[in-house]
């Protein structure tokens, strides 16, 4: 029993989590300025790296975010990060 509470969990943290990512796709459209939309972009980000989405599709999202607000030291402190735990 428990181990299937456990798979049930994990459907829906899942389940959640793409959630999350087709919220964030859309508010990546919807943003209002290129602040909210960076940062956007940078929780698109964390949450495909919780989906273990393609890299390719990772690093995009945090390109977007450091293009679109270059000063702000999260979002290439958060790549770094992800780049490191590749490894």
């Amino acid at each position: 029993i428990a181990g299937g509470l456990r798979d049930e969990d994990e459907t829906t943290r899942r389940r959640l989590w793409s959630e999350a990512e087709s919220l964030l796709q859309k508010a990546v459209v919807l943003a209002e300025n290129d602040v909210w939309r960076a940062w956007c972009w940078f929780d698109l980000a964390r949450v495909r790296i919780h989906l273990r989405k393609p890299d390719a599709q990772i690093e995009e999202a945090f390109q977007s975010a450091i293009f679109l607000l270059p000063g702000q030291a999260r979002f290439v402190e958060g790549m770094d990060n992800w780049r490191r735990s590749r490894t």
